[in-house]
């Protein structure tokens, strides 16, 4: 397997978000949204062998948008879709979304070990605060052998298309992101019922044919059950599919427009 990498990161323009940096430990989170926001806002500097690493699949995407027809290649007459099916595990506590979609994505693999053990590897996920998502890459790495990155600062919504597409159909990866979850400004994420300020998901498949309702989806392993924390929660626990532009919205309402695959 590959050797512990540091963190692969893409994260610019930092100043805005310190800022927030005396807001984020304040703000009331909703059980299971399980992500540590102090770290992301001053995350360490690359290593030198993270960096090349990056530097090297970056290379790899920026060739494969350059040969695509058009914008996800939406118009394309084989209007693309591809699907993954990951093994669910559902979370053992209210903050553990991060161990527990290693453990996804891991098992996705052909292997895996406790949520605990995804959690102390390099300190991901060591309180209640929740995952350190910047250091999710670093743990799929050891456990899997396979070259994920973290991805930050993915700022619109055609590029972040553009990077489910490649990590599941040109990479055949299942990947993450970290969303916020908002059904009262987004009804589109039932069965959600509560707002979960962030929240980590893997994703594994994805279809730009339009449905019958006229929209272009994402699914997601999803390992939090909300119906299991609240009385009035929602079934959310598993693979559930959602309109594409509701996860770009749950990406973009983070602030940190983070995603590993």
């Amino acid at each position: 397997m590959m050797g512990p990498l540091r963190k692969s990161i893409i994260l610019p323009g930092f100043f805005v978000l310190a800022v927030l940096s005396a807001l984020v430990p304040s703000v009331a989170r909703a059980e299971g949204t399980g992500v540590d926001y102090r770290p992301l806002l001053d995350p360490p500097p690359l290593s030198a062998q993270e960096a090349k690493l990056l530097a090297s699949e970056e290379a790899k995407y920026q060739d494969w948008v350059a040969g695509q027809s058009g914008p996800v290649s939406i118009e394309a007459v084989d209007t693309p879709y591809y699907y993954l099916w990951t093994p669910s595990h559902k979370q053992v506590n209210g903050y553990y979304c991060g161990p527990a979609t290693c453990q996804i994505i891991d098992d996705y693999w052909g292997n895996y070990v406790s949520q605990s053990t995804y959690a102390s590897k390099y300190g991901m996920c060591t309180t209640s605060q929740g995952t350190n998502y910047y250091l999710m890459d670093d743990v799929l790495r050891y456990y899997t052998g396979k070259t994920y990155n973290y991805y930050a600062d993915v700022m619109a919504a055609d590029g972040f298309y553009n990077r489910i597409q490649y990590h599941l159909y040109s990479k055949h990866y299942p990947g993450s992101v970290l969303v916020r979850i908002n059904p009262g400004a987004h009804p589109d994420w039932d069965p959600y019922t509560r707002n979960h300020s962030g929240h980590i998901v893997c994703t594994e498949a994805f279809d730009w044919r339009r449905d019958s309702s006229g929209y272009r989806n994402i699914r997601i392993n999803d390992p939090f059950n909300e119906a299991d924390y609240y009385t009035s929660g929602g079934s959310t626990y598993g693979h559930h599919t959602y309109h594409r532009g509701t996860i770009w919205a749950g990406v973009d309402e983070t602030d940190f427009n983070a995603m590993i695959y």
